[in-house]
């Protein structure tokens, strides 16, 4: 069921149980109509290029002394810069090492929320090529991996000095997903097994699209995600 949202127009509020045969969480209806429209095309293109596809979800706050613009979006354009650079860098890293390297175009989702704290926080999704980044490691390790590449992307888009701050990104428990799509010929068990990875993912994913907290009538924009 759609109607209009109260706050902005020209949104649509969305109720049920699916979207486009995939599942909602009900606790976290209603939806906006149009958030999911944009999340579930920025699977279908992920899934397009890279069938073996990784998904990361995880959130992103300000720190209290933060003096920037809060709500120019600048602060998203600059993670996502960053986050590409990392991982462009990583690969030619590797490359360099004679280690057997696959290409990564990183799409993304992410909405801004602000809860009683009134200050913006933003909830991601990025989405990999899960033949070249698999795992989301563990934040703070000493190694190299995406957790650190997220966290150090932040720092940067925060214009931090170090990327030591505790609690600015948070990654949720279950926060990454694998999912294997077999274009030519899957047998009925692969075909299986990319269903249910695809509705574990996009009703967790689906989460970004609830009509809640979204930050209305303050500047700038409440979602952002990959145009390609």
């Amino acid at each position: 069921m759609n109607t209009k949202h109260p706050k902005n127009r020209n949104l649509n509020q969305f109720t049920g149980n699916d979207f486009l045969g995939l599942p909602l969480l009900l606790k976290h209806q209603p939806y906006i109509r149009e958030y999911l429209e944009i999340i579930s095309e920025v699977f279908r293109k992920a899934l397009q290029e890279y069938p073996r596809s990784q998904v990361i979800r995880f959130d992103l706050r300000i720190p209290e002394h933060f003096t920037g613009d809060l709500f120019s979006n600048g602060l998203m354009t600059r993670f996502v810069k960053s986050m590409r650079e990392i991982i462009e860098a990583d690969l030619i890293r590797k490359g360099r090492m004679n280690t057997r390297t696959h290409n990564c175009y990183m799409r993304f989702v992410w909405v801004r929320e602000i809860d009683k704290s009134r200050k913006p926080h933003f909830h991601v999704a990025i989405f990999l090529n899960r033949d070249a980044y698999r795992n989301v490691g563990k934040y703070g390790a000493i190694d190299e991996n995406m957790a650190n590449r997220i966290n150090r992307a932040w720092a940067s888009a925060l214009g931090m000095q170090t990327m030591w701050y505790d609690g600015l990104v948070y990654f949720p428990k279950n926060c990454s997903y694998s999912i294997n799509y077999k274009k030519t010929n899957p047998t009925q068990e692969e075909h299986d097994a990319f269903m249910v990875s695809l509705r574990e993912c996009f009703r967790r994913v689906a989460y970004l699209a609830k009509a809640d907290t979204k930050a209305f009538g303050y500047p700038g924009r409440n979602i952002g995600y990959s145009q390609k």
